[in-house]
């Protein structure tokens, strides 16, 4: 197996894991509301921002699998490679900022007083 065949599968199994992340974020969002401390203007962006970063992992994940199917046996075209990195690095970029943002929510080691 080649190294990037590996890497599309790779990119696969991180947009699956996304998966589960996005969908029990939604449910902590519920529980962190009633914690004290909380700042609860960095909720939305966050909540929006992760929006976001499940959209492009999924994104990925389609563009991944579908790499994997069509040059299963073949050599990913440049063409191919240049979109399956642009919307990894994007991905990637938006999961960041994402969780960037969740750090702002409560975090009170961090605030000075």
């Amino acid at each position: 197996m080649t190294s990037v065949a590996r890497s599309r599968r790779l990119l696969l199994l991180a947009s699956l894991i996304g998966i589960p992340v996005f969908l029990t974020g939604r449910r902590a969002e519920d529980v962190v509301k009633k914690l004290e401390g909380v700042n609860s203007v960095a909720i939305e962006p966050h909540e929006e921002a992760a929006d976001w970063a499940f959209g492009l992992l999924c994104a990925q994940g389609v563009i991944a699998l579908a790499a994997l199917i069509a040059y299963r046996n073949r050599e990913l075209p440049r063409w191919a490679l240049a979109v399956v990195v642009f919307v990894a690095l994007f991905a990637t970029t938006a999961v960041f900022r994402t969780a960037s943002l969740g750090g702002h929510i409560h975090h009170p080691e961090t605030q000075m007083k």
